[in-house]
């Protein structure tokens, strides 16, 4: 399977390792980013169909930062890797429009089930377009 890269917003290395592991395993490629202004800049030059975003960046905060993506890349979906796994935070990041918060410690089946369902909307969005 040959598919668009996946952007990955992670500042922790050893969890960036992991993700990249379950991305990589059923084809998909890992693009990663360790900032806000790294990953804007890597959406204005590559289109990805999805990004899976930390949810306490040092630079930026992810619900804006995945708006602004979306003025270069309307489609992109936002997964949110998040600490806090209280209802009230978990429903303020679906209402900043990510397609779904994951809650630490990660689940990678869960990471690449949601980042397929992403992948799949992705290509049927385009064949429409």
């Amino acid at each position: 399977m040959v598919a668009s890269p996946i952007l990955v917003l992670e500042n922790y290395l050893e969890l960036c390792h992991v993700i990249e592991e379950t991305l990589e395993n059923p084809g998909f490629a890992a693009d990663i980013t360790h900032s806000g202004a790294d990953a804007l800049q890597e959406v204005r030059r590559n289109s990805y169909p999805a990004a899976i975003m930390d949810a306490h960046l040092p630079d930026a905060e992810a619900g804006p930062l995945l708006q602004d993506m979306r003025r270069h890349q309307p489609d992109i979906g936002g997964i949110l890797l998040a600490r806090d796994r209280s209802l009230e935070s978990l429903k303020a990041r679906i209402e900043d429009g990510f397609f779904d918060v994951l809650t630490q410690p990660l689940n990678p089946h869960r990471l690449l089930t949601r980042i397929e369902e992403l992948a799949e909307e992705a290509t049927w969005l385009r064949s429409i377009g």
